[in-house]
């Protein structure tokens, strides 16, 4: 059986200048690297460009379309930069709540964020941070799929607290915050 490897992964090797094995196992026939390098570099200009409208078999999100309605939660805006294309998230079955998992820690979106960077990921995996102020920010756009629970990023929504709540409760203002998410009644 073949490795997967998704167009984004060869993209991030070949713009790091490592060599990407193409062997029958891994692509399924006897590709040469120079037509991977043809392809990814097609890919990416397609997708600079507007013209690609899927990743990863899902519609690239693109603000000016598919950007959520306002929260109506007085969410601060990061205006974060993302390193490969995000995927539109096409329905919330659930939201998941997060701790950092550092005590006393006042971790933010954008501190966050530039962890996930380091970690060679597209960035921040959550579409919330709540800080310990109760201050909500913008991680991931809401219309985009998470990267923050293997197995339900596609239909879900992530929510980081900033804490550890194995040592520690949450603060009053950021419970106060995280109500805010809950969906209204239906009488």
């Amino acid at each position: 059986m073949g490795v997967k490897i998704s167009s984004a992964v060869i993209a991030a090797v070949l713009f790091f200048g490592m060599v990407v094995p193409a062997t029958a196992a891994d692509t399924g026939d006897a590709m040469k690297s120079a037509d991977i390098r043809t392809r990814v570099q097609r890919l990416l200009r397609e997708y600079d460009d507007g013209r690609s409208d899927s990743y990863d078999h899902l519609p690239v999100y693109r603000p000016e379309r598919d950007a959520a309605p306002n929260e109506g939660i007085g969410v601060k805006e990061t205006n974060l930069t993302f390193v490969e294309p995000l995927s539109v998230r096409l329905q919330t079955k659930n939201i998941i709540i997060h701790h950092v998992g550092i005590p006393d820690g006042d971790t933010s979106a954008a501190a966050i964020h530039k962890a996930h960077l380091q970690n060679g990921w597209a960035g921040i995996g959550y579409h919330y941070v709540i800080r310990k102020d109760g201050t909500i920010e913008r991680g991931r756009p809401l219309a985009t799929v998470g990267a923050h629970s293997y197995g339900n990023n596609y239909t879900s929504v992530g929510i980081n607290v900033a804490g550890n709540f194995d040592k520690e409760y949450p603060t009053k203002r950021q419970l106060k915050s995280l109500v805010r998410f809950r969906p209204p009644r239906q009488e």
